[in-house]
């Protein structure tokens, strides 16, 4: 994903967007997924945290859109 339509996807997602929210949300699982990795493998209830926190956060985004990139 080039940072341009990264940008659009983040503005839009901002402004509450649930299909470029959705699709940030996956770009960004296989991070998600990794940081919720436990010695006895996948943690879900981390893995939805995270995922959850990266929702609201992003919602809070206070950015100018055009001071994105």
């Amino acid at each position: 994903m080039t940072n341009e339509i990264f940008a659009t996807l983040l503005a839009r997602a901002i402004d509450g967007d649930s299909e470029a929210m959705s699709l940030i949300l996956q770009e960004y699982d296989p991070l998600f997924r990794r940081l919720a990795m436990t010695k006895s493998g996948l943690d879900e209830d981390c893995y939805q945290y995270i995922r959850l926190r990266a929702f609201e956060m992003t919602r809070r985004f206070k950015i100018p859109p055009e001071k994105i990139f």
